[in-house]
């Protein structure tokens, strides 16, 4: 795969408040400062962190330790910070992939929404019939029944998507892990070869994608155009759920409000790419309405209740993002094709191993809304990739492919269709075992 064309000296894009558009490589880099006590203490902070994690996978109060590890990592490297690109260049094996030729170029856009689970799901195990988002979804969609993820949780997610294959994905990581590097290939910054972007770029599409801060890559890689973060209140992000009251002395309490206006600056500057020039291809990521916390327990009706609560109002904001989106592909953008799916369902089953209650935990975990705008795109292909029963993210992705191609598949063997990261590693399952409607 080729690196993403370069556009910047043909039609310079101009600079917004707030936003960062990521440039190209620096090599790793801290900045400490010039204080030997601070530069013995970092170690000393890593390796805490790294208990911290450990503790976080194996005890209830798992969150609040990681949260007291940040506060304490702040006050021992303040002022300091970290920024590297990662690995690059890394494909992992592609041999079952092939380029496909475009018949048509519209301009495509894949925007993801945090813990979107869908209506029969989210009346089993949270008795909600529906919200604000989901009459917004349904009146304008072609929704997918018994629609799942691929790979959970979120990086997982998108880079299966990225890869076309949850093959392709794991070769890259087996790769990176090889030559000693983060196994994350950071596909959607661009850090590494990405297969969908590959065959985007090959029929022209400018690239961009988008999310609130660099949880996907520091830096912006050489495989996408454009890499946008909005970096503000990242910190705040990283605490348990209990501690924004008084974190900070108040900041993220006082700031709670900030998550919010940024997926509404993401779902913005979604709206802000260029239709006028080649034809443009947008991932975004939006964080709502947002998956349980680190310390929640299926079995705690407390929790579940307060999390209910969450979900129905955050699904209210959730419904004016995509609302403000469709308003601008009516007026700005009516040729545009829109993909919009959960990277994940809402984690409810936090707490529960998959051999007590296997269909709870992968409905709950690989069941999320998706569906495609406006509803008669490409209708005969996604009627016969709905034929097998269900649909999943990637099954959606190469239908679209297909479509687009006037019927090249990109894969030249059939993949496997089994849930993948998330899961047992041992374990090989059917969806068709856990249809919810």
């Amino acid at each position: 795969m080729h690196p993403a064309p370069d556009r910047s000296q043909r039609r310079p894009r101009a600079g917004r408040a707030g936003l960062r558009c990521n440039s190209l490589h620096h090599p790793h880099r801290l900045f400490l400062g010039r204080n030997p006590v601070i530069i013995l203490l970092v170690p000393a902070f890593y390796i805490g962190l790294f208990v911290a994690f450990k503790v976080i996978d194996d005890l209830r109060w798992g969150g609040a330790a990681l949260s007291a590890a940040t506060l304490l990592g702040l006050a021992i490297i303040g002022g300091g910070h970290w920024t590297s690109d990662g690995p690059a260049g890394v494909t992992g094996d592609v041999s079952n992939i092939r380029h496909v030729t475009f018949q048509e170029t519209p301009n495509l856009y894949f925007v993801s929404f945090d813990a979107l689970a869908p209506r029969p799901l989210l009346n089993k195990y949270m008795g909600i019939e529906t919200t604000e988002f989901h009459d917004l979804f349904e009146s304008n969609f072609r929704r997918f029944p018994n629609f799942f993820a691929d790979s959970v949780s979120t990086r997982h997610s998108f880079n299966t998507l990225l890869a076309l294959d949850v093959a392709v994905y794991t070769s890259q990581q087996e790769a990176l892990l090889e030559q000693g590097d983060d196994p994350d290939p950071f596909l959607f910054s661009g850090q590494n070869p990405s297969p969908l972007l590959g065959i985007l770029h090959e029929n022209g599409y400018e690239s961009t994608s988008i999310y609130i801060d660099n949880y996907f890559g520091k830096n912006k890689g050489p495989y996408i155009n454009h890499y946008v973060t909005f970096e503000r209140h990242i910190l705040c992000n990283l605490l348990d759920y209990r501690l924004p009251s008084w974190a900070f002395w108040g900041y993220c309490d006082f700031f709670h409000g900030a998550q919010d206006w940024d997926n509404w600056l993401t779902a913005e500057r979604i709206t802000q790419v260029n239709v006028d020039d080649e034809p443009q291809f947008v991932i975004a990521y939006l964080y709502s309405p947002g998956h349980t916390g680190s310390s929640f327990r299926y079995d705690n009706a407390e929790q579940v209740e307060k999390y209910r609560s969450k979900y129905l109002t955050n699904s209210v904001d959730t419904a004016s993002y995509l609302e403000l989106i469709l308003r601008h592909l009516a007026e700005n953008d009516p040729t545009a094709i829109l993909f919009v799916f959960g990277d994940h369902g809402p984690w409810l089953s936090r707490g529960l191993d998959f051999e007590d209650n296997r269909e709870f935990f992968v409905q709950d975990r690989f069941g999320v809304v998706g569906g495609i705008y406006p509803r008669d795109t490409c209708a005969a292909w996604f009627d016969e990739a709905s034929a097998q029963g269900y649909i999943t993210i990637l099954d959606a992705v190469h239908t679209l492919l297909r479509c687009l191609s006037g019927g090249e598949s990109a894969l030249i063997e059939p993949r496997q269709h089994t849930p993948r990261y998330g899961l047992p590693w041992d374990v090989k399952l059917d969806y068709k075992e856990f249809l919810y409607e």
